[in-house]
């Protein structure tokens, strides 16, 4: 399985699943030539001009409520998924996932901060960090945080020593390094405690009185699509949690992380949610009764949630490889070995003629988009939609080789600008002094009456 979703990754959409773009992405279809999304034409989200990535919260939403149903099965009101932050930081995402019922997972103080900013209540967070500095224990403790994840026995000491200074008993998980030692995210790695030696830890922590129910916590540390390993990586943490607990201080948390894929691009390959939720409770299956569930999942939430949009510069024919050459820049759609972005042509040809592309963009650098991607030649007058956008795109951002997109969200059938060329020239003048900024800007200026994207 894993080979085949490996290429389906890498390579752009056939014709055929081009034709009926609705299966590979549901609220998207051709409609008389024309690309739609939640039944708007892409011409209405995206001016054609500067390269943008619209945000749909809607579908983000729908891919919590499809998670959630799926572990609930198993799990029923004893799970809860909370959305990592750190893969998207648009405020209308975070906003329609928090009116969802959605929890969230964070990283940083900055982020705490970020979701604090957004509504989440504090005992709806997952705080997970290598290590934090008092004020930030206080700030987590104080509060009310709901669960603070455990990088290893300094984190440990020193937040209990908060925790009874503050007269507060903090629900907390261990985490656990799951894989092999040697590995990047293995047992050298600064991530966890490694399996081997993490049973010390989870019991010192159920030995303390500073701290209330205590959990293990792992996470794939990868864009994981095979419910199988999934299922594997389940079972390591619930055997550990069941060999250490006692009838006195069991083990009551299990933290499954994230790490899922694309939900779209999961679904490409036959597999759904209900698989993952299938393996978890297969590898949980020694683990005792009234056990809680918790899932971070941060791409299999928005990566499918976005698009972004793109004039064709150019191509470029080398080596009997045609290249399309985007505007919009690997700056921003970061390039993974295991996973591209789908090109979709904005108007279906039928009778014109399709040639095989490799899409990248033009900066000088051997980065790519998305590997032998069938497309009319008509895209490179019209432009190009890239699916799976929505993940890692405004977080991982940099500035540099290119300029940023200008950032949309589509909200109760309306598109709105975020993001755009004001923002833009604040923020190269502020980094970059005025050079290359453009007019001075007015920011209390209208934007004008064309709020698409790119306008």
């Amino acid at each position: 399985m894993d080979e085949v979703s490996t290429d389906i990754r890498l390579r752009g959409l056939s014709p055929q699943e081009l034709r009926k773009i609705d299966s590979v992405l549901p609220y998207t279809r051709f409609d008389a030539g024309r690309l739609h999304a939640y039944g708007t034409p892409a011409d209405a989200l995206w001016s054609g001009g500067h390269p943008a990535i619209v945000f749909f919260p809607q579908r983000a939403v729908e891919n919590y409520r499809d998670i959630r149903r799926a572990f609930a099965r198993h799990f029923g009101s004893s799970m809860s998924v909370h959305f990592a932050l750190k893969s998207c930081y648009v405020p209308s995402v975070l906003r329609a996932l928090r009116a969802a019922g959605a929890g969230v997972e964070v990283m940083s103080p900055f982020e705490w901060r970020l979701a604090r900013r957004h509504g989440f209540a504090p005992d709806s967070v997952v705080a997970n960090a290598v290590r934090r500095d008092e004020s930030s224990r206080e700030d987590l403790l104080g509060s009310g945080a709901g669960l603070i994840g455990i990088d290893g026995r300094e984190e440990l000491d020193a937040l209990c020593a908060t925790a009874r200074r503050l007269g507060v008993r903090p629900d907390v998980t261990i985490r656990i390094s799951a894989f092999a030692t040697g590995t990047f995210f293995g047992g050298n790695s600064k991530l966890g405690t490694p399996v081997e030696d993490a049973a010390e830890l989870v019991e010192a922590a159920l030995r303390s009185p500073d701290v209330g129910t205590v959990g293990v916590h792992g996470h794939q540390l990868r864009k994981c699509v095979d419910p199988e390993q999934f299922g594997a990586f389940a079972g390591i943490l619930g055997d550990l949690a069941t060999d250490v607990s006692t009838d006195r201080r069991p083990v009551g948390i299990i933290n499954l992380g994230g790490g899922l894929e694309s939900r779209s691009v999961l679904e490409r390959t036959g597999v759904t949610c209900d698989d993952f939720a299938d393996a978890a409770r297969d590898g949980l299956r020694r683990t005792r009764p009234g056990l809680r569930l918790v899932l971070e999942p941060g791409r299999h939430l928005v990566s499918d949630a976005a698009i972004a949009f793109t004039r064709i510069l150019g191509t470029k024919h080398t080596a009997g490889t045609r290249w399309a050459i985007t505007e919009i820049g690997t700056n921003v759609l970061a390039p993974f070995s295991d996973r591209a972005y789908p090109p979709v042509p904005l108007r279906w040809e039928e009778d014109g003629s399709w040639h095989t592309y490799h899409v990248s963009d033009g900066i000088a650098v051997p980065e790519v988009l998305c590997l032998n991607a069938p497309l009319p030649d008509s895209v490179l007058a019209s432009g190009l939609a890239l699916l799976d956008c929505g993940a890692y795109t405004t977080t991982y951002s940099e500035l540099w080789g290119c300029d940023l997109p200008d950032l949309a969200v589509f909200e109760e059938g309306a598109v709105r600008r975020v993001f755009g060329p004001e923002e833009r020239a604040r923020m190269l003048a502020s980094l970059y002094g005025d050079a290359d900024a453009g007019p001075d800007i007015d920011p209390d200026a209208d934007a004008g009456p064309d709020r698409r994207a790119g306008g």
